[in-house]
């Protein structure tokens, strides 16, 4: 049942930067984990795209990029941050749902700009989440910079 329900969120073990996909049943093929391709299963899109979300802001990123080699990132993102469990009454978690889907839109249309609405209302709604300021988003940005990684697919 977990390997092939409909709505999945993946990422690749070994990748810096951190980046995860929403995967759901308008996909032409069955994605199905193995020791490179990690996945958390989602009850609905709107929770896909909300842990996607979240799993694709800044603050995520500048963790994963803190505390990890490229080489193997695997399932323990989620052991080390928390991400709030999805509450459809929530204002700030269908924000970044929709943030998260919108993105996803503009990366299916080779949408430059639409992804970098996108991923700016991510990181708003993430800093929110997790009860940030902008200069914490910045100091973030900075750190990523220093890294040589980029701060969103945007802008890479």
């Amino acid at each position: 049942e977990y390997t092939f329900a409909p709505w999945k969120v993946v990422w690749r073990e070994q990748a810096l930067p951190f980046r995860a996909a929403v995967v759901g049943p308008a996909e032409d093929k069955v994605v199905i984990p193995d020791h490179k391709l990690m996945m958390v299963v989602a009850e609905s899109e709107a929770e896909a795209h909300y842990l996607c979300g979240a799993l694709n802001s800044l603050p995520v990123s500048a963790a994963v990029a803190a505390y990890t080699i490229e080489t193997q990132i695997s399932t323990h993102v989620l052991q080390h941050i928390r991400v709030p469990r999805f509450s459809r009454e929530d204002p700030i978690h269908r924000h970044l749902a929709s943030a998260s889907g919108k993105a996803h839109g503009a990366m299916r249309n080779s949408d430059r700009e639409q992804l970098r609405r996108a991923e700016a209302a991510i990181d708003r709604w993430a800093a929110r989440l997790w009860d940030l300021e902008e200069r914490h988003l910045e100091e973030m940005r900075e750190f990523l910079r220093e890294l040589g990684l980029p701060a969103g697919i945007a802008r890479r």
